[in-house]
């Protein structure tokens, strides 16, 4: 058979159930107006080194959308254009590969790491191509925390919360007993638990239920689940039935979650393929 390679991604993953178990604020709104965090951060903290690109980046934009509202961004004459620059900075020159350097900031600042973590973080992600100083990553990394304050809120409770109980949930309800010394260099183990362990349970139980689906019958005999990677599904299927495994797996990994203060979200997904290999899939329209 000649099957073509299909993978489904929860899309915002830990990020997004970050920010609803921060209170409501800056980060979670650009999820709600459909704004990457990626591409948002990047915007603020590489704000002058837009302004420095006439050829690529309007001023005029750069100026009215490092002051707008998440909810606004995309009613800012000429969003669009800098969006794409801003995503498209990954292609470029190691030092100018801002979009990748926001996410590393994001995700690093949300689990608390600290600047010469960080450092170290970029130089192994960028296989040594990217090498800030310690002052400027710190710099950026309270950049993060002022354009969104929730998020060290949110620390403060967690830490707080294991000093008093050694005890978390994800937000299936399933505990975690944190039984080493309570220091701050398992913090980012405390902070990382609830985002990781939910997202590792949705890619688990949506896995499982296509399982036991397959195994019933329930699906077209091409149909085959590959790869549980914790926040994604890699499947199979044949060409014809491709849109209808992708709409499948993506039901699966939309689950309904509720946060600590009893606000209800759903995780969205994104859906990819390809006829040649895993590295090179095209997008898929849910």
């Amino acid at each position: 058979m000649n099957k073509i390679l299909g993978q489904n991604d929860q899309a915002g993953a830990e990020a997004l159930i970050v920010s609803y178990l921060c209170r409501a604020g800056k980060f979670r709104d650009l999820f709600i107006n459909g704004i990457k965090p990626h591409v948002y951060v990047a915007l603020h903290v590489f704000a002058e080194q837009w302004s420095k690109m006439p050829d690529k980046v309007d001023n005029n934009t750069l100026i009215r959308a490092l002051v707008a509202e998440p909810k606004d961004l995309k009613n800012v004459e000429g969003w669009k254009k800098l969006e794409a620059v801003i995503k498209d900075s990954d292609n470029w020159e190691a030092s100018k590969r801002y979009y990748f350097i926001a996410k590393s900031i994001c995700h690093a600042s949300n689990y608390g790491m600290k600047a010469r973590t960080f450092r170290i973080n970029v130089l192994q992600k960028s296989d040594g191509a990217i090498s800030k100083t310690v002052a400027e990553c710190e710099q950026m990394l309270t950049k993060y925390h002022t354009l969104f304050p929730e998020i060290r809120e949110w620390h403060d409770n967690v830490i707080a919360q294991v000093r008093k109980t050694s005890m978390l949930k994800n937000l299936f309800g399933h505990p975690r007993i944190f039984t080493g010394p309570h220091e701050e260099s398992v913090y980012k183990e405390w902070l990382a638990f609830v985002p990781q362990s939910t997202v590792g349970q949705i890619t688990n139980i949506a896995f499982t239920e296509l399982q036991e689906e397959i195994l019933l019958g329930k699906h077209p005999l091409d149909f085959d689940v590959l790869e549980n990677n914790h926040d994604s599904i890699l499947w199979q299927s044949l060409p014809e039935n491709r849109d209808y495994c992708s709409k499948l797996v993506n039901d699966k990994l939309c689950r309904r979650l509720v946060s600590p203060r009893g606000e209800e979200f759903w995780m969205k997904s994104e859906a990819q393929w390809s006829d040649k290999s895993w590295g090179e899939m095209t997008e898929i329209k849910l």
